[in-house]
């Protein structure tokens, strides 16, 4: 019997995005990957996974697969899991997989009904609500050069206007820095949310002030820290990634 083939695309980018490089350890790239790819995924980027499941198809043992769950959950924040229903959450699936097609609405929005962890549901549907195939050129998806030169200016030149600073958006490290953000889903109105944030609490303070630099401010350790501080979470308990 022919079966017919699916597919799971990853981006190249995922292995120069300087969050993974400097924080997955080599099980972690490995098994984050899984995640996306396995079987097991589709459209809404929230399927059931047992611990069982995964250890028999990574060939990780049980506590193994136990430890990277609970890594990739609390450490990296890239997922959310219920071990009740045994269901695995990609937080950052949609920005890359949903479009706002009346024809995609339809099947994704049957699998988010078939979702049995309700905070899970809630958070599904809100983020549809919040997807915007419009902000797409704001994503360093493709490799136009100027554009790429475009957004690099704005960041760096915005962080100089409100810091006082003389930053050089040429500068290589800046700009992997601003690319790995960026290609997590991040958007330019993002990075503006956290210098503004920080300025407002470090310019005037002089021990602080020398910390107003991009590889500061957009490193992968504290970039979402910087852009949600203040905020509140929803009465789920989430913090919705927008």
């Amino acid at each position: 019997m022919e079966i017919m083939a699916i597919y799971r695309t990853i981006q190249m980018s995922f292995w120069t995005d300087s969050k993974v490089i400097d924080d997955f350890s080599i099980k972690d790239r490995y098994f984050f990957l899984y995640l996306l790819t396995n079987p097991h995924t589709n459209l809404c980027g929230c399927y059931e996974l047992s611990i069982q499941q995964a250890a028999n198809e990574t060939g990780y043992s049980k506590d193994i697969v136990e430890k990277l769950i609970d890594k990739m959950e609390q450490t990296h924040k890239v997922i959310r899991y219920s071990r009740p229903t045994k269901e695995i959450l990609i937080l950052n699936w949609g920005k890359y997989n949903w479009t706002k097609s009346p024809k995609f609405k339809k099947p994704l929005f049957e699998e988010i009904k078939s979702v049995k962890n309700t905070d899970f549901v809630d958070f599904l549907r809100e983020m549809y609500e919040k997807c915007d195939t419009k902000s797409a050129p704001h994503l360093l998806r493709d490799n136009r050069k100027d554009e790429k030169e475009k957004i690099y200016k704005e960041i760096i030149d915005y962080l100089n206007t409100k810091a006082d600073k003389r930053f050089s958006c040429q500068t290589k490290a800046y700009r992997e820095y601003i690319n790995g953000r960026i290609n997590e889903g991040y958007t330019i109105d993002d990075f503006k949310k956290v210098i503004d944030n920080k300025v407002s609490e470090w310019k005037d303070n002089e021990k602080m002030n020398r910390f107003l630099k991009p590889n500061t401010l957009f490193a992968p350790s504290h970039f979402d820290e910087y852009l949600n501080q203040g905020k509140m979470k929803n009465n789920k308990g989430f913090e919705l990634m927008i």
